[in-house]
C-alpha cells in the first residue's frame, strides 16, 4: 500500500492532522484564508490519494485596547500588543483546495 493513497485512511489522516497544526501554530499569515491554504496545499502533495480539503474555522475578531489613558499607544497597527476577544463569531470561513 502506497502511503497516502485511498487505501492509507489511517496515514492520512495523522499526516492531514500534523500539517493542520504545524502550519495553523506557525506560520505568520495575514489572512486565515491563505493559512488554510497552505495547510491545504501540504495535505494534497503528502498524500497522492486525496483529491480535495476542505477546511471551515470560525471567523474571530480580537480588538486592539485603548490604553491611551495610560501613555500607550495600542491603536496603531504596528503598536497593537493587548487584544480584547469578541465574545460570538462573526461567521464560518470556509476553503476547498483541490488538486488541478
Amino acid at each position: 500500500m502506497e502511503a497516502g493513497s485511498v487505501y492509507d485512511g489511517e496515514g492520512v489522516a495523522e499526516r492531514a492532522r500534523t500539517a493542520t497544526l504545524d502550519i495553523f501554530a506557525t506560520d505568520e499569515s495575514a489572512s486565515v484564508q491563505a493559512t488554510m491554504f497552505k495547510m491545504g496545499q501540504r495535505v494534497i502533495a503528502e498524500n497522492a490519494g486525496v483529491e480535495a480539503v476542505t477546511y471551515a474555522l470560525p471567523n474571530k475578531h480580537y480588538i486592539p485596547v485603548e490604553m491611551k489613558y495610560i501613555g500607550v499607544d495600542n491603536t496603531t497597527p504596528a503598536n497593537a500588543d493587548v487584544f480584547a476577544p469578541v465574545a460570538a463569531p462573526s461567521g464560518l470561513i470556509s476553503a476547498t483546495i483541490s488538486r488541478q
